[in-house]
């Protein structure tokens, strides 16, 4: 499927492994998806292409070696960029939050030096926060808008997008840099959990709960109380990193709590889930305007 404005001009959509879209939204939306590399000792493993979550963790678990990662290179966004030219007229590249990754510094480098228009969005969110909003653009494309609609669908749905979550240890996201010290303390203390939001484009914290039960139901209750107001449909995604039982449970309460009209529930792409660590329950949502 190529999207079009009339009958001449056609949008392609990109966006990156982080997104964590199945590949049947991929192949439907017609979505371009970049793979971050996640490293693990003097191996690099493409996201979501060279090796399994399952697999990756066991080694984790195994070797006690912290994993790090990688965004794609401006060569890597050069040659998508050049051979999306052939087929389209115009690209709209969705990314990852800039003051998570530098992969929307990649993109933009290689935007300009792109022979056909390509706009870089900053969805300064993850996971299905960046994921929504990609599968936004898209939709937007499909339905004939032009390049500065599809950037504008792209903008509205990231304002209004609620990304928390709760990690069953906070030592992930301190080694990596992605939250400050004194949050990560927190989760140490007395059973206490604390509940995380994306903020801005980083993560932060919300409030904290008192055991691991109490924790996830706030997750989903948290989301309730910060979605935009109004009669608009909510879009709902509930993923995890590798905790498959706790994602049932967590999906349950989020389906019966926010009544969304689409609704997802995935494993966290091996580049996110290596910053938050094994055991991290989110739920993402949006409201329409």
């Amino acid at each position: 499927m190529r999207y079009r404005k009339g009958f001449d001009l056609t949008i392609a959509i990109v966006t990156d492994s982080t997104a964590t879209l199945s590949p049947e939204l991929v192949q439907q939306h017609d979505i371009h998806v970049i793979p971050l590399k996640v490293i693990f000792g003097q191996e690099s493993y493409r996201d979501g292409i060279d090796i399994t979550p399952a697999e990756f963790y066991r080694r984790v678990e195994q070797n006690k070696e912290l994993p790090t990662t990688s965004q794609p290179s401006v060569g890597e966004f050069t040659a998508l960029y050049e051979e999306l030219a052939d087929k389209y007229d115009s690209i709209v590249s969705v990314h990852i939050s800039s003051k998570l990754s530098g992969t929307v510094g990649a993109a933009q480098a290689a935007a300009a030096q792109s022979k056909i228009p390509v706009r870089v969005v900053d969805s300064l969110s993850t996971a299905m926060g960046l994921g929504f909003v990609a599968l936004a653009a898209a939709r937007k494309a499909a339905a004939g808008g032009d390049l500065e609609a599809v950037v504008e669908e792209a903008d509205l749905v990231k304002k209004r997008m609620q990304v928390h979550l709760v990690p069953r240890t906070m030592d992930y996201l301190r080694w990596g840099g992605r939250i400050g010290t004194a949050t990560a303390f927190l989760g140490t203390l007395l059973r206490i959990q604390p509940i995380l939001y994306v903020d801005n484009g980083l993560t932060a914290a919300l409030e904290k709960a008192r055991g691991r039960k109490r924790a996830l139901r706030r997750l989903v209750e948290t989301v309730a109380e910060r979605l935009d107001q109004g009669d608009g449909g909510v879009h709902v995604a509930v993923q995890a990193v590798n905790s498959p039982e706790e994602l049932t449970v967590v999906a349950e309460l989020a389906r019966s709590i926010l009544q969304p009209v689409e609704f997802y529930t995935s494993d966290l792409s091996l580049a996110v889930g290596v910053h938050v660590g094994p055991g991290t329950l989110g739920v993402i949502a949006y409201r329409e305007p």
